[in-house]
Parts: C-alpha cells; structure tokens; sequence
C-alpha cells in the first residue's frame, strides 16, 4: 500500500505530488522536468478530474446510453479508469448504469434525471477560468510551439523498455491495435 494511502489524515484522492512544494534546486534539465511533471499533475489531479465527469455526462448527452467499453474507447482511457470515474457519478445520482440480461459482462451506461439538471445547471454557470490565462496571447504561442516540438521529439525517440518494477500500461490506441 503506498504510504500516501495508509494516511488516513488525507483525503483519499490526493497523492503526495499534490501537497505544495518548492522545486529544489537542480540542474536545469532536472528543473524542467521536475516543472513540467508537476504542471502536468495539477491539470490532471486539479483541473481534469471535474472536467472529465463533465465530459461523461455531456456524451451521455449526446448520444442519449452507450456501453461502457464504448465509451473507454470514446475516450481512450483505461476501462478501469472510466469504471473508476463512473462509480463517483454512480453513487452521486448523476448516471445509471444497466447490466444487459443476454450478456452481463456488458453494462449500458445513460445520463439519469438528476444528471441531466445537473448538467443543464453546469452550462448555465459562469465559464471556467482558461487554464492559460496567466499568458498572453505571444506567450501561448511560444508555449504551443515548444510543447509541439517536445511532443514530436518524445515521439519519433526510441521507447524504453518498461521499467523492471512497474507495469506497462499501454495506451488504448496500442491495446486495440494488437487485437
């Protein structure tokens, strides 16, 4: 069990990379990284958690039920991560989710009542703040063009094997090419 989850002080869906911290002093290269993961975690712990439940229901939305393993796919995300996020809207009201008799492996998911006010109450509010709104407009496209170049790079470099202590998850997109 990491140590994070064994303290009961916490909220049960923070890690420790979520707690402030001053990036210690490092080489550049180090700091940059340590930046850039660190980035990455607050818009995926911070800013992507709730949008992420607003995305499912404004789908459901859309198409009105879907089944689960679609939906994954739709969103290429983990099955068990959708699971995950699901139970949450689940036990909020917000979703319901329906075991088929001719196959009960395969769950039909469709926005409730109550997830569609809800909704309906999201879109009526105010915006969100845009996550870049701390740069200007030259700002945002000298950062778009770096993040491009990364991207691109990070790419077309050889992978590394998997780490001998962890897992390889591969992405959705490789999960459904090798079947």
């Amino acid at each position: 069990m990491k140590e994070w989850e064994e303290n009961e002080e916490r909220d049960e869906d923070i890690c420790p990379l979520c707690e402030n911290h001053d990036v210690e002093e490092n080489t550049q290269e180090e700091e940059l990284k340590e930046l850039f993961m660190r980035c990455a975690h607050l818009l995926r712990h911070r800013k992507e958690k709730k949008q992420s439940q607003h995305r499912v229901l404004k789908r459901l939305e859309e198409i009105g039920h879907v089944h689960q393993r679609d939906l994954a796919d739709q969103f290429e995300i983990r099955p068990a991560s959708l699971s995950e996020l699901l139970i949450k809207l689940e036990e909020k009201g917000l979703i319901e989710r329906t075991r088929l008799e001719e196959d009960r492996r395969n769950i039909v998911v469709s926005l409730s009542e109550q997830g569609a006010q809800a909704l309906q109450a999201l879109q009526k509010k105010e915006p969100q703040k845009s996550l870049f709104e701390a740069l200007d407009e030259e700002e945002k496209q000298q950062l778009l063009g770096i993040l491009r170049k990364l991207k691109e790079n990070w790419e077309n470099e050889e992978e590394e094997p998997p780490h001998p202590h962890r897992p390889h998850h591969p992405h959705p997109k490789e999960e459904r090419e090798e079947d």
